[in-house]
C-alpha cells in the first residue's frame, strides 16, 4: 500500500479538480453548438477528442513519472 504525503495528496486533488474542469468544459462547449455539416462536426468532435487525450498524456505522464 502506498502513503501519500500531505502534499502530494493535495497536488493530485488540485490536478484531479484541474483536468476535470477543463474536460467539462469542453464538453459543454462542444453541447451548446449544432453543426449540421457533418464532416465539419466530425472534424471538431476529432480535434476535441484529440486535446483532450493530449490534456490526459501530459497528465498521466506527469504522475506516472514521480516517485511517490
Amino acid at each position: 500500500m502506498i502513503l501519500l504525503r500531505d502534499r502530494d495528496r493535495e497536488q493530485l486533488r488540485e490536478s484531479f479538480a484541474s483536468t476535470n474542469t477543463a474536460i467539462d468544459n469542453l464538453r459543454q462547449q462542444y453541447q451548446e453548438h449544432i453543426i449540421s455539416d457533418i464532416d465539419l462536426r466530425d472534424c471538431l468532435r476529432n480535434e476535441g477528442k484529440q486535446l483532450l487525450m493530449e490534456m490526459f498524456e501530459t497528465y498521466y505522464n506527469k504522475f506516472t513519472n514521480n516517485d511517490i
